[in-house]
C-alpha cells in the first residue's frame, strides 16, 4: 500500500511538472527549429566576437531595445542561437604575479589558434614560437579568409588572425611582416581586411596601401566604394585609427559593422572551396572599460545588425556555420546594485540611457570644443545634471592635461550610472564565462560548456577533417571514464534492486 501511494504521488508530481513545462517546451521547440540537422560539416565558417560583452550586458540591451523594463524582456537576434557558455582563462605565470584574468590578445590567440598563452601575446606561445591560426589553416586548404573589426586592424583581436608578435603593442612589426611578405610575393593569411587604421598604413615614409594594390588587393576608404568593390581581395580602411562608436558616426563614408560584414561575405563567397570570416565588434569592450552604458548599448546594437547579416546569409546558403562569443567580459556590469545616497537601489532604469543623443566620448569632445559645459549637456542629453555634476565636469575641463577627455567621460558616465542604478565592479576585464551562440552545420560541437581553445580546434577540424590529437586523447579518456562510471552505476542499480 505504501509503495502504491508513493508511485501515485510521483505520478501526480510528474504530471504537474509536465503541465508546468508545456509552455517552456514550446519555446524550446522554437529555438530548436532555428537549428539544422546535426552531423553536417560546414563549407563556410563565420566567427563573430563581441569583445567584452557579458551576460548582464545582454539583459540590459534587451531592455534598452524594448525601450522600457518588461517582466518578459523582448528577444534579441542572438537569443535564439544561444547554445552554451565559454571559459576564458589565459596561461600566465601566476607565480611571477601575472593575472588570472585574460586580456584580448591571449583570449584571441586561444580562439584563433587553439592554444593558451600569456596576456599580450599575438598568436605566439610562451616559448616564443608561432602558433598556427585558423586563417593560416584555411589558406593552406584553399579557403578564402576575411578579418573585420571596428578597431584599427592591428588591434589585439584582429591581429591574432593575421600576425605573430610577442607583444600586442608591436604594430610596426606586424606591418613590416605584411609588407615584407608582399614584397617577396608571399601570400598573406587574409583576402579581406576591413576596419580602421589609415594612419598606420599611410605614413610620412610610405603609403603601404600601394603595395597591397600591386599585389592584387582593391583598396577602399568609403562605404560606397566598399559596396561597389569587385575582385577577390580587398583592403578597406575607413578611419585614421579606430572607427567611431556607431551612435556617433555621422560621416556617411564610414561603413557600419553590418555593412563591412556583408561586403566581406560577398567577396569571400566567390571562392567555391569556402571561406573563414572573423568579425569583431571591438568597442563593446572599450565602452565597458569606461563603464559607459550608452556606448555599450550602441555597440551591441551595431553587433546585432552584423549578427543578423551573418545568420541571413547562413540560412540562405545552407552550408555556413555561424559561431559567436565574446573573448572575455569587461567591466563586471550588473543591473542595479549601485549604491546611491547610502541606499541599495534595486531597480535598473534605462531611460537615462535612451535619452542620450551621443556617447560620453563624443560629448566630451563637444564640451572641449565649445567650452560650454551646461549648454552642451543640454543639447545632447534630455535629463538635467546637478550643480555638483556640472562642477565636476567643469573642473576636469579646466584642469586639462592629457587625460582631460577621460576625466570628462568619467564624470558623465558616473552621472549616467547613478541615474540608471548600474553597478560596475571594475574598469578592467573579469574572469567570468561568456555566452556562446551557434547556428548551421556543426553547431552541436559548441553546445554546453566549452573552453576558448575549443573554437579553433573545432574550426580547424572542419577545415582539414583532422581532429587535434590532444583533443582526441581527451575525448578517448572521457569516453573511457563515462563507460567506467556507467558500469559502476549499473552495478549499483543491480545491488540496490537485489537489496530491495
Amino acid at each position: 500500500m505504501k509503495m502504491k501511494k508513493l508511485f501515485t504521488g510521483v505520478t501526480v508530481g510528474l504530471l504537474s511538472i509536465a503541465n508546468f513545462m508545456a509552455p517552456l517546451s514550446a519555446s524550446a521547440q522554437n529555438a530548436r527549429d532555428n537549428h539544422v540537422e546535426m552531423g553536417q560539416t560546414p563549407k563556410n565558417i563565420i566567427l563573430l566576437i563581441p569583445d567584452g560583452m557579458g551576460t548582464s550586458d545582454m539583459m540590459a540591451y534587451r531592455q534598452f531595445k524594448d525601450g522600457k523594463y518588461q517582466p518578459f524582456a523582448g528577444r534579441t537576434v542572438m537569443d535564439d542561437y544561444l547554445v552554451g557558455q565559454m571559459m576564458t582563462t589565459p596561461e600566465d605565470d601566476i607565480a611571477k604575479g601575472a593575472s588570472t584574468i585574460t586580456d584580448s590578445a591571449a583570449a584571441g590567440t586561444a580562439m584563433a589558434t587553439g592554444e593558451k598563452t600569456y596576456s599580450g601575446s599575438i598568436a605566439v606561445d610562451n616559448d616564443g614560437s608561432d602558433l598556427e591560426s585558423i586563417s593560416e589553416v584555411a589558406k593552406a586548404n584553399k579557403r578564402s579568409v576575411g578579418i573585420v573589426a571596428t578597431s584599427d586592424v592591428f588591434h589585439a583581436t584582429p591581429a591574432v588572425f593575421h600576425s605573430h608578435v610577442e607583444s600586442r603593442k608591436d604594430y610596426d612589426v606586424m606591418l613590416k611582416e605584411m609588407t615584407e611578405n608582399l614584397k617577396n610575393k608571399k601570400e598573406l593569411p587574409f583576402d579581406v581586411l576591413l576596419g580602421g587604421g589609415q594612419d598606420l598604413f599611410k605614413t610620412k615614409e610610405a603609403d603601404h596601401t600601394k603595395l597591397f594594390v600591386d599585389n592584387g588587393y582593391k583598396y577602399v576608404e568609403s562605404a560606397d566604394d566598399l559596396a561597389a568593390v569587385d575582385g577577390d581581395k580587398v583592403l578597406g580602411l575607413f578611419a585614421p585609427e579606430a572607427l567611431p562608436y556607431d551612435i556617433d558616426t555621422t560621416d556617411e563614408k564610414i561603413p557600419s559593422l553590418a555593412e563591412m560584414t556583408s561586403a566581406a561575405i560577398k567577396t569571400l563567397d566567390k571562392n567555391d572551396e569556402g571561406f573563414f570570416l572573423m568579425v569583431e565588434a571591438s568597442q563593446i569592450d572599450w565602452a565597458n572599460h569606461a563603464n559607459d552604458l550608452r556606448g555599450s548599448m550602441s555597440e551591441i546594437a551595431a553587433y546585432e545588425e552584423a549578427f543578423q547579416v551573418a545568420i541571413d546569409f547562413a540560412k540562405k546558403d545552407g552550408e555556413t556555420l555561424v559561431i559567436a562569443s565574446a573573448d572575455h567580459e569587461t567591466g563586471g556590469f550588473s543591473l542595479s546594485g549601485r549604491q546611491s545616497d547610502g541606499t541599495n537601489e534595486q531597480q535598473f532604469l534605462n531611460n537615462p540611457v535612451l535619452e542620450m543623443k551621443c556617447s560620453p566620448n563624443l560629448l566630451a569632445e563637444k564640451i572641449q570644443e565649445s567650452g560650454d559645459v551646461k549648454g552642451t549637456l543640454t543639447q545632447y542629453i534630455e535629463w538635467e545634471f546637478t550643480k555638483e555634476e556640472i562642477a565636476a565636469i567643469e573642473k576636469a575641463l579646466k584642469d586639462g592635461g592629457e587625460e582631460v577627455t577621460d576625466n570628462i567621460v568619467a564624470a558623465i558616465t558616473n552621472a549616467v550610472n547613478i541615474r540608471t542604478n548600474a553597478g560596475w565592479s571594475t574598469n578592467e576585464h573579469t574572469g567570468g564565462d561568456v555566452s556562446f551562440y551557434a547556428y548551421g552545420p556543426g553547431y552541436e560541437y559548441f553546445t554546453g560548456l566549452i573552453d576558448n581553445t575549443d573554437v579553433a580546434k573545432t574550426v580547424k577540424f572542419f577545415i582539414t577533417g583532422q581532429k587535434n590529437e590532444e583533443k582526441q586523447s581527451e575525448e578517448s579518456t572521457s569516453s573511457e571514464s563515462t563507460e567506467t562510471q556507467k558500469s559502476k552505476e549499473d552495478t549499483t542499480v543491480e545491488e540496490t534492486t537485489k537489496a530491495a
